[in-house]
Parts: C-alpha cells; structure tokens; sequence
C-alpha cells in the first residue's frame, strides 16, 4: 500500500509540473496540452469499447484531423459561432444522461462517441475563440480549482463521508465529500480573486461554481462509461492514476460551460 501511494504521489508530482508549465507556456503549450488530451482520450475510449477494423481506424484518422485543425488554427470554419450552444447542449445532455435510463449509444456507436466526447471540447477553444481564450492564468487557475474540487472530495469524504452521491454509479463518491468540494473549490475561487489583476469577484466564484458541480458531474460521467464496458481504469497511461480519461475528464466536462462564461464576459468570440 505503500508504494503505491509513492507512485501515485510520484506521478501526480509529475504530471501537474508537465500540465501547468504546458498552460503557462502560452498557446502553443495549451495546444500540446489538448491534442494530446484529445488523441489519448480516444484511443482509451476505443479500446474500452472494443472498436477495432475500420471502425477504430475511422475514428483514429478523424482524431488526427481534429488535432491538425488545433495546430493550424484555420481561420473561417464555418458555423464556428455556434459551437458554443451546440458543445452546451451536448454537454447537458450527456449529464442528464446520469439522471435518466440510458440512452447514449456507448457501445454500439462507440466509435463515434470516441470523437465527440473528447472532440468538441477540445476544439472548442481553438475552433470559437479570439486571442483573449489563451489568457494565460486562466485556464491554469480552472485546472488548479479542479484538483483543488478533487482533493476536497478525497479529504472529507474519507473523514465524513457516509450517505452516496451516486450509488449505482460510483461507490466512493458521497454528498459529504462533495460539499466538502465545493467548500475548497469556492475558497480557492476566492483566493485566485484575491490574487489576480483581474477584481472580479463574481467571475471567479462562477468559474469555481462550475468547476466544483459540472466538474464532479463530469467524473461522473467518465464513470458511468467505465461501468458501461466493465473497467475500472480508462488506461494506464499514468502510474497509479489510470488514463489520460481519468485525469482529464473533469477538464472535458467544464471547458464548453467556461467557455461560456468567458464569452459572456466578452473575452471570446
């Protein structure tokens, strides 16, 4: 028990240098950051569910096509402008989905949900946005509340943690330790207030609002797949950790609703 804690202590030590110093980097490092998301995220959902042929060949050649356009960048695309709504309204529904008989056709077409789970949250940001999405301290601040979120639920739900959140879902998740994530979240919301040029106390605590309950809804989720294909980790990727679905699916969840809040407060589109 141990030395696994040691890995996992290892690799999250390593995993958050690499993540935020990508985020710091500026465009080009956030770019790295979400091909590789996207491309990683596919594979493991292809694998969780069993595409193979020209099936998963499909969906791998569309992956690498969707990271040509983060890289490139083009300009024009059309109906760009209303990505937003349609990431919002995908995103919903895929959360509804945890409130309702299923209905996302995770198996029998899971090469298609290998691209649009990941796809258009990745490509949102590069595909919508103007320069004022690659503001350097935000995206790493809504990365840094997410595991802030994460670590709060770990905390107190181990110390307090007794009536489920999700039961026929996911076991170890309990209502005490999600308020105790969104006592930690909303703290560090105001503690990036407090520390930030920008003095928008409103905007701040928004964005931890939706880090801490579209971010756990969006663990959630990733949750109800694995339960769906009979796994218990999305890969391997990360030692102790499981996959890049793992560790990002938070991060997938929250982008088009942030992306929104930005939009609304005229720093994209």
């Amino acid at each position: 028990m141990e030395e696994v804690l040691k890995t996992r202590l290892k690799t999250a030590v390593i995993f958050g240098i690499v993540v935020i110093s990508l985020l710091l980097s500026g465009k080009w490092g956030i770019k790295i950051l979400t091909a590789s998301v996207l491309i990683g995220v596919i594979y493991e959902y292809l694998k969780m569910a069993g595409q193979q042929g020209v099936k998963q060949n499909l969906s791998l050649l569309l992956g690498l096509l969707m990271v040509l356009i983060i890289f490139i960048e083009p300009k024009g695309i059309p109906f760009s402008g209303t990505l937003i709504p349609v990431a919002l309204v995908s995103y919903t529904l895929f959360l509804i989905s945890l409130y309702t008989p299923p209905f996302l056709p995770h198996a029998s077409l899971g090469w298609l949900m290998a691209l649009i789970y990941p796809g258009i949250s990745m490509l949102l940001p590069v595909i919508c946005s103007s320069q004022e999405v690659w503001y350097i301290h935000y995206w790493p601040w809504a990365l840094v509340l997410i595991w802030i979120s994460d670590s709060g639920a770990y905390l107190i739900g181990r110390k307090l943690g007794k009536t489920k959140l999700f039961e026929n879902i996911l076991q170890k998740k309990t209502w005490e330790g999600f308020l105790g994530a969104g006592l930690f979240t909303m703290a560090g919301g105001f503690v990036i207030y407090t520390l930030e040029n920008d003095k928008d106390l409103g905007f701040w605590m928004l964005t931890a609002l939706i880090v801490w309950i579209v971010g756990t809804l969006g663990d959630l989720f990733e949750s109800s797949i694995k339960r769906t294909f009979g796994v218990k980790d999305s890969g391997s990727f990360l030692p102790g950790h499981g996959g890049f679905l793992d560790r990002f699916d938070s991060l997938i969840m929250v982008i088009p609703y942030l992306c929104a809040l930005l939009l609304i407060k005229n720093m994209t589109l």
